[in-house]
């Protein structure tokens, strides 16, 4: 799936531990579960 990629992208994203990645990530996680 295309998606397994993605949440990895986010995850890094999550493990820079940078406040404005985090809010990006859950920007991305939020549109995905409203599909």
């Amino acid at each position: 799936m295309i998606i397994s990629p993605i949440i990895n992208f986010l995850l890094s994203f999550l493990q820079d531990n940078n406040i404005m990645n985090i809010y990006i990530s859950n920007k991305f996680l939020s549109f995905f579960f409203s599909i």
